[in-house]
């Protein structure tokens, strides 16, 4: 691991998917070199995917160490319930729902996301005009 930061950043990470990274921490887990790993990813940019829904342990796994998307799509079991932490939300510009989300869900979500440029609610038909104007 003695590839500089930004290095690792740039040339490596970013030709990753959310998957590659966490089977990358998986791979380090029990090496001397897992510290560094984490320390390397924290902080890191993902464009990520708005085609597959990412889970609630996979969502807190990327917040716990400081992984962040800029596109991500949730489903109304990953949302449901969810402890929402604001930093898991800082680069979010696109955001794909599910169509089992109700009102209720978008209603916590969309307030941590703060610059949410696009909103995708494919066949979304348990949310009312209340849930989206609530945003605002």
């Amino acid at each position: 691991m003695k590839l500089p930061d930004d290095m690792f950043r740039q040339e490596l990470l970013q030709y990753l998917i959310v998957h590659d990274i966490v089977r990358l921490d998986y791979a380090f887990m029990n090496h001397k070199y897992r510290s560094q790993l984490l320390d390397k990813i924290a902080g890191v940019i993902l464009m990520g995917d708005n085609d597959n829904p990412i889970s609630r342990s996979l969502f807190e796994w990327l917040s716990m160490r400081r992984v962040y998307m800029i596109c991500m799509y949730l489903m109304e079991s990953t949302v449901d319930g969810m402890t929402i932490d604001e930093d898991g939300f800082n680069y979010l510009q696109h955001l794909h729902l599910s169509s089992d989300v109700s009102d209720d869900s978008i209603i916590s979500l969309l307030p941590h996301c703060k610059k949410v440029l696009s909103l995708d609610l494919v066949l979304c038909f348990n949310i009312t005009d209340a849930s989206i104007t609530s945003h605002h």
